[in-house]
């Protein structure tokens, strides 16, 4: 906001999500939530948040999925969510890859990151999709797909305030 920029926060169990428009809109960004991504008969807005993701994707749009987020973009991309083995709830190191290394994005990152985890489930990379960093608990931790999407299996939007009210 302080740059300028207009942003617009939706809730997309009931806000009505045809506003997004990845023809005019800059960045598409999907948080997390307490569902996992297979709860579409829960959730039905899932299954529009998926078609929204993948047309996003499709036209070039920059998008950032984190955790749920992450899961979904990555389902939108032909890729696969299961449940893990373990849970990682708090803080874990991630490792980046030899391309996470590389990334434009995350090569700000330390080679081994301490991030915020609340998951239990786990992401199947999409295919074409590059794998940026990994965990012993979940081998996907971060991918992008082309240039401009990104999913984080981890919570970076994360203060203590808000790690209190979760």
């Amino acid at each position: 906001k302080e740059e300028g920029c207009e942003i617009e926060y939706l809730n997309a169990a009931c806000d009505d999500l045809s506003v997004i428009n990845p023809e005019t809109d800059d960045l598409l960004i999907i948080l997390g939530g307490p569902m996992n991504s297979d709860q579409i008969a829960t959730y039905p807005n899932l299954i529009t948040e998926v078609d929204i993701i993948r047309e996003a994707v499709e036209r070039d749009m920059s998008v950032l999925g984190i955790c749920l987020g992450a899961q979904l973009l990555a389902k939108a991309l032909g890729g696969a969510v299961a449940r893990n083995a373990v849970r990682e709830i708090g803080w874990c190191d991630v490792e980046l890859t030899e391309a996470g290394l590389s990334d434009p994005v995350l090569s700000t990152f330390a080679p081994t990151q301490e991030v915020f985890q609340w998951h239990e489930d786990g992401i199947t990379l999409p295919p074409d999709a590059v794998l940026l960093a990994t965990s012993p608990a979940s081998a996907v931790q971060a991918f992008r797909y082309g240039e401009h999407a990104y999913g984080l299996q981890f919570h970076l939007e994360t203060n203590r305030p808000l790690i209190d009210r979760w």
